[in-house]
């Protein structure tokens, strides 16, 4: 009639359309002391993000299944790793594993909130880890490594921040093991410092999912003891463990009015 409607009640329905393929290799070599991995791999992965309106109580002149929304992204990874562990002597075993990581991610199209969804970067990551052990008799084994690990941010980290970064972790551990006939105990000490790490921040998005965002510097620094303890022979087990940790963030703080 003479009126205008400007708003409707209606039912949507999101939808995924995803492809992934790739391949991976490794070639081994296994000689006296030392043991090397050599390998890597590519892969690509396709998603489609589309929304469809299936019920409208006034539908103008739209259709069923109409899309109201569509957008489209590709990740493609190259890799390469060597991983190798040298036994020195019978006290001492080196052990290393370099890896490099290229990755693309590119987007196009609108999200369900009809915002232009334009993404094209790029990430050379380098993963280097290195460690040593100590076996200073049958019972006793002490270790040492370090780890980075670098990881970039997923397609909703983005669409909640455009301009989020990836994050790295630099990781420190020093163990102890003992073991002896009915008892073991395993004590790892740690400090992980990450540079932009991606954590919740408390919300949630539309359906429900955490949001992420950069942290800026933090540290976790903790100990770990684990024991497993035999009672009774094949009947009876005891594994107590626990954790001391300190986790901090130094950089980024978040102040909430309470409402």
């Amino acid at each position: 009639g003479n009126d205008t409607i400007t708003q409707t009640d209606l039912i949507r329905r999101r939808w995924l359309n995803n492809d992934f393929y790739g391949f991976t290799y490794a070639l081994n070599y296994n000689k006296d002391n030392l043991q090397m991995t050599l390998g890597g791999g590519y892969n690509t992965y396709k998603g489609k993000h589309f929304g469809e309106i299936i019920w409208s109580e006034f539908a103008s002149t739209s259709e069923i299944r109409d899309r109201y929304y569509e957008g489209n992204g590709r990740k493609k990874e190259f890799s390469l790793f060597a991983k190798s562990t040298y036994r020195l002597n019978d006290a001492l075993t080196l052990f290393g594993d370099l890896q490099l990581r290229k990755v693309s991610y590119k987007t196009k199209g609108i999200t369900s909130d009809l915002v232009n969804m334009r993404i094209d970067e790029n990430y050379n990551f380098f993963n280097p880890k290195a460690g040593i052990s100590y076996q200073l008799n049958n019972n006793n084994n002490f270790y040492f490594s370090y780890a980075c690990g670098n990881r970039e941010p997923s397609r909703s980290d983005f669409e909640n921040n455009p301009n989020i970064k990836p994050e790295q972790l630099n990781d420190f551990e020093l163990g102890w093991r003992l073991k002896k006939s009915g008892f073991g105990l395993s004590t790892n000490v740690y400090y992980m410092h990450y540079n932009e790490q991606l954590v919740m921040t408390g919300a949630i998005d539309d359906v429900g999912a955490p949001v992420r965002d950069n942290s800026g510097e933090s540290y976790r620094l903790g100990l770990e003891v684990a024991a497993d303890i035999t009672l009774l022979k094949d009947l009876l087990y005891f594994q107590p463990n626990f954790t001391l940790s300190s986790n901090k963030n130094k950089e980024v703080f978040y102040i909430y009015d309470g409402a």
